[in-house]
């Protein structure tokens, strides 16, 4: 089992290693180069060739260490993304990121819900035994998605970190994070065929974010003030994988609960170094198997019929017109200029990582067939893709080396 997992972590690493050159030069963040190389190696292509490749390095009975390790490094990387948020950059446009994200949350959610109706009553798309209430509400939060942690990548690797639209963005990102981690909660819970589930949920969320912000936050603080980086280390890595355990027990998926505690954390030196150190881990060794997993799971030659194609193809222009326009327009009704009320529409359509979550969540609790998993999987790199090119054009910005763009900023030591 150990020289399998080795094995299949060298695989996995050395393609994405290979298909992120690519992707570089394109101007793409590395999520898009995961994303493909965990398609790559899956039954999509990998699986295409003669001899059983696929099957004889990637054997379904040895998979459950990889995707514990690929949901490690999601819990790592959304802590740090959590800890690099700058708090007052969130109530400073506290008014345009509460719009932008309502309007960019409930017209894609709208949209969805109506897409849904036809496609429940399609054999195909939705298991017999998913509720058709359920189901409308999980393809609903798949086109309402936001990846703040791609969104913020995105605006680092175009040079735009000091540019107005990146303070906007990142807080219309945050808004619209919360509301998705809600929305995946409410699916889990109604998933699990129990109607007092979902109180369940809801009120172990409600309850675990209290104690994190209310508790955990002073805690923190006094622990830091106290103890060397050295010794704050443990600590919080310990207080990390707790909350990331209670999330995942109350029924939301382990990042969320990383990324709440991330928020809450002392910014500071202490915290910097340890995001220093996690960082590395996460994004260039751990967050890859993620996207490895998901990829084993993506079969794309189930969409082997015109139809499914056109349905693809509609649900990829829905997406990405109903969370643009939406978005777009509350930005511009806001005061904001015409360019970065495009720049905000076009940014807020990233959904990466946080979609894969969904969708993954979505396959586990038998919500979605592997046939829908895989549309969706399309339309999530599609509209990741995107936002490169488009912010090309409107700003005319050289994307930054790689290597600096990769680096998570650092908390700012001023920042609550």
């Amino acid at each position: 089992m150990v020289p399998v997992l080795f094995l299949q972590i060298a695989v996995v690493l050395g393609v994405s290693y290979l298909v992120r050159l690519g992707a570089s030069r394109l101007g793409q963040p590395p999520v898009i180069a995961q994303l493909v190389a965990g398609v790559a190696i899956g039954p999509s292509l990998l699986g295409l060739l003669p001899g059983g490749a696929e099957h004889a390095l990637f054997p379904a009975s040895s998979l459950a260490p990889l995707q514990a390790l690929g949901q490690l490094g999601v819990a790592l990387y959304m802590f740090t993304i959590g800890a690099g948020l700058d708090l007052r950059v969130v109530r400073q446009t506290v008014r345009t990121g509460l719009a932008v994200s309502v309007s960019g949350t409930v017209v894609p959610l709208a949209v969805g819900a109506l897409i849904a109706v036809p496609l429940v009553q399609q054999p195909g798309f939705f298991p017999s035994s998913a509720p058709p209430a359920i189901a409308s509400l999980f393809l609903a939060v798949s086109m309402a998605v936001t990846a703040f942690p791609v969104l913020a990548r995105i605006i680092a690797d175009r040079g735009l970190l000091d540019a107005p639209i990146a303070s906007l963005c990142l807080a219309c990102g945050a808004f619209s994070d919360a509301a998705a981690w809600c929305l995946l909660a409410l699916v889990v819970a109604g998933a699990a065929g129990r109607p007092g589930s979902i109180f369940g949920t809801l009120a172990g969320t409600v309850a675990m974010a209290l104690v994190v912000l209310l508790a955990g936050r002073p805690l923190l603080a006094r622990l830091a003030r106290g103890t060397t980086p050295a010794r704050f280390e443990p600590l919080a890595l310990v207080a990390l994988m707790a909350v990331a355990g209670c999330s995942d027990a109350i029924g939301v998926h382990p990042a969320f609960g990383a990324f709440l505690l991330g928020t809450v954390m002392p910014r500071g030196e202490a915290t910097q170094r340890l995001c220093q150190r996690i960082d590395p881990l996460a994004t260039a060794v751990l967050l890859p198997l993620f996207f490895a997993t998901a990829g084993l799971t993506t079969r794309l030659g189930l969409i082997d019929r015109p139809s499914l194609v056109l349905v693809m193809v509609g649900l990829t222009v829905a997406a990405t017109v109903s969370k643009g326009v939406s978005c777009g327009v509350a930005a511009w009704l806001t005061g904001q200029p015409p360019r970065e009320s495009l720049a905000v529409g076009v940014l807020m359509n990233t959904r990466g990582l946080v979609e894969l979550i969904v969708l993954s969540v979505g396959l586990q609790r038998h919500v979605i067939t592997p046939t829908l998993y895989a549309m969706l999987v399309v339309v999530c790199g599609v509209t990741t893709f995107l936002p490169g090119p488009v912010l090309s054009v409107l700003y005319r910005r050289q994307p930054r080396p790689e290597a600096e763009a990769e680096t998570v900023p650092a908390p700012s030591p001023s920042a609550p």
